[in-house]
């Protein structure tokens, strides 16, 4: 029982220990570092932990905000999701973001 440590943290495991490739984890290491990642900061999520998705992105609910403004979007909120990376932009920031690029677009023609 003194020999069963976290691979990572190296802290005794008394209770629950988690597997993989023949190394022994934490909870918290486990889920670190095999567990599903949010779009936005990277980190694993938790089985247990909300969670907000758009498209095949997920995010811890923290996470799920405006790339520009960093406002948290809510249940509701429009916004336009980047599909490469998984970034949001809120429905304000968005049509200001496009008026400006149309504005410059026909200044460009002229």
């Amino acid at each position: 029982m003194d020999c069963l440590k976290c691979e990572d943290c190296q802290q005794k495991l008394s209770q629950t220990c988690f597997m993989r490739n023949e190394k022994v984890y934490c909870r918290s290491h486990f889920y670190r570092r095999f567990g599903t990642r949010c779009a936005l900061c990277g980190e694993g999520i938790f089985p247990d932990c909300a969670v907000r998705k758009a498209s095949e992105h997920v995010y811890h609910v923290e996470c799920f905000q405006c790339v520009i403004c960093k406002r948290e979007l809510l249940t509701g909120d429009q916004f336009y999701l980047i599909p490469q990376d998984g970034r949001l932009v809120c429905k304000q920031d968005y049509e200001i973001a496009s008026s400006k690029a149309n504005k410059a677009a026909k200044w460009e023609v002229l």
